[in-house]
């Protein structure tokens, strides 16, 4: 995915499925992006986003077979802290 401006979803990723350290090595990550430098997400925009990754997993047949992980940042007045 790249382009991320604080690398926090990448490290949670890399905790639940690095082939070193990870909990579940042989997982598939599948980034998605919300939140953009300008903390924009909406709840249309989440709930848009929240469908496309359903879809995908039934697309795929993985029904039962996968976990949606949602990493937030801690954050206040729109500048990450």
């Amino acid at each position: 995915m790249g382009g991320g401006f604080t690398g926090h979803g990448t490290c949670m990723a890399s905790l639940a499925a690095g082939t070193i350290t990870g909990t579940s090595k042989d997982a598939t990550i599948i980034p998605v992006k919300v939140f953009h430098r300008t903390f924009d997400a909406t709840f249309a925009s989440w709930t848009e986003v929240f469908s496309k990754i359903v879809e995908n997993i039934v697309m795929r047949s993985k029904q039962g077979n996968s976990v949606i992980s949602m990493s937030f940042r801690k954050f206040r007045l729109g500048v990450p802290s």
